[in-house]
Parts: structure tokens; sequence; C-alpha cells
């Protein structure tokens, strides 16, 4: 039986899951849409830099507009933009910075555990 996007998301700020898998329906540019591909790919409780993530969709002068890409996310738990950080310390976060600490801080605090 498949949870539903309420519970799959109460259980992973509750640091009981580590992967959602509820349907949802990306709105976004292609250039968008190939930088959230790649902020998926990025394992639980590990964080990449901006200019790594632009690595992976053109070269390092993308590290702006993977920024940007990730500003624009609509989907900030189910693609994980808070993965992304800045080389000098977190970078930013759509909504508030403090949301994307606590992000982290409960997948660092939970990627020992089994993995879902």
């Amino acid at each position: 039986m498949e949870i539903n996007a309420k519970e799959q998301l109460s259980d992973y700020i509750e640091g009981r899951r580590k992967s959602l898998n509820f349907p949802v329906s990306e709105v976004g540019t292609k250039f968008q849409k190939e930088v959230w591909s790649q902020l998926k790919d990025i394992p639980y409780g590990e964080s990449l830099s901006y200019g790594e993530v632009a690595l992976s969709v053109g070269g390092t002068n993308y590290s702006r507009a993977v920024g940007g890409a990730c500003n624009k996310n609509p989907l900030l738990i189910y693609i994980p933009c808070h993965r992304v950080t800045s080389q000098r310390g977190l970078g930013g976060f759509a909504i508030d910075i403090g949301v994307k600490e606590k992000l982290l801080a409960i997948e660092l605090s939970k990627s020992s555990s089994s993995r879902q």
C-alpha cells in the first residue's frame, strides 16, 4: 500500500523516511527540470555545491543559473534543493535559510539509520 504525500512528508520531517515517492507534476523550464533531476540524485544526508551541480548540467559558469533553478523549485522537499550549498556556507533558500538548516540537520542526524 502506497503512503500518501502528507504521511510521507510527515515521516520525512520526523526522520522516519529518507525518500519520497508520491506522484508530482514538475512545472519549469527545460534547464530547471534538468537541474531538479540532478538534485534528486543527491543522496539523503549529503550535499553538493552549486558549482558541482553546475558541472553536471553544463559547466562551472552555470553556478548562478543552478542557484536560480533551486530558487524556482516549487517542491522544496521532494526536489531537495536544500542539499545544494555554497562553497562558502549554506547559500540561499527560497523560503527561509533556517528551514534549510533544519532540513539538513534532520538528514545528518538520521543519515546513519537504515535507508528506505
